[in-house]
């Protein structure tokens, strides 16, 4: 019973530090609020040390408080360590969960499969577990306007993808004559 507790103890801190800072930035623009979802906390801290100057950052290390975090935070972006959810697929489910949020997936071994299922699941960025601190930063503020970030190695691949799935929608269906 002191784990739910302790657990109800760290929301509401997690709530209060993040009207904090808000009331704090007042820099007249909204500041994106990020949960990193990873167990790995090596992981974790990078992200946070690179993203907390120009966000509000919140944790999640065990899988089973992800759905009553994104519940409580309704994150503006979600960094979710592949390893974290175990399958492209359960990115269907989190979109479920929070429609507003913007999913980021992170993964030890991009690879061009794995981006594109991430991506017709619902996520809005694909890149590396161990992404470039700079390039981090550039791949929130781009899914948080709203674009699509992926590798470039990566790109032609989901590019001829979807230029395969438009082409497959748009084939005329052939009726026969009898």
């Amino acid at each position: 019973m002191r784990a739910g507790y302790e657990f109800q103890e760290r929301v509401s801190d997690m709530i209060g530090s993040a009207m904090l800072r808000k009331s704090q930035i007042g820099n007249g623009r909204s500041t994106p609020t990020v949960l990193i979802a990873t167990t790995f906390e090596s992981r974790s801290t990078r992200c946070d040390a690179t993203l907390s100057p120009t966000c509000i950052i919140h944790h999640v290390s065990q899988p089973d408080h992800l759905e009553s975090s994104l519940g409580i935070l309704c994150p503006d972006i979600l960094l979710l360590d592949i390893a974290f959810v175990g399958r492209p697929q359960s990115i269907v489910l989190i979109r479920r969960l929070s429609h507003s949020n913007k999913i980021i997936v992170l993964t030890p071994h991009p690879n061009k499969t794995e981006a594109l299922s991430v991506l017709k699941a619902g996520a809005q960025g694909y890149c590396h577990a161990d992404i470039q601190q700079d390039v981090l930063t550039m791949a929130v503020e781009s899914v948080e306007k709203g674009e699509v970030w992926i590798g470039r190695k990566l790109i032609p691949y989901v590019l001829a993808e979807l230029v395969a799935a438009r082409r497959a929608a748009h084939v005329p269906k052939l009726h026969s004559v009898h």
